[in-house]
């Protein structure tokens, strides 16, 4: 019966070799807890692309502010909720956009302060 590994990688010139059995080893003779490389490996993978710009960084602090600003301020009414809705988009838009695929998703952060001028005078 054929065995199939989910996520196996091989680069050039490296020795180890994935077995499709339960014993896995590495260059160490460590055993490997399934094929594919260690969870080092998959975390720096998993960070290729992501950047954080001063840009985004600094929506993200704007996003900060304006979900704490009506407490601190002692805004209520239209306008704080207001804050505090778009403050929350604002943060997930910028977290999102820390991927350079979707970069341009950032975007949305501009229709976000079109909001929270149309309600800022409720």
């Amino acid at each position: 019966m054929r065995q199939l590994a989910f996520c196996e990688f091989q680069r050039e010139g490296d020795e180890r070799h994935v077995d499709q059995n339960a014993n896995h080893s590495d260059r160490d003779g460590r055993a490997a807890y399934g094929p594919g490389p260690p969870l080092a490996g998959q975390i720096r993978a998993g960070a290729w692309g992501v950047t954080l710009p001063v840009t985004l960084a600094f929506s993200v602090l704007l996003g900060i502010w304006l979900m704490f600003a009506p407490a601190v301020l002692g805004g209520t009414g239209m306008a704080a909720n207001s804050g505090r809705v778009v403050g929350a988009l604002i943060v997930t838009v910028a977290a999102i956009s820390t991927a350079e695929v979707v970069r341009a998703f950032r975007l949305l952060n501009v229709l976000f302060a079109v909001w929270l001028l149309a309600f800022s005078g409720s």
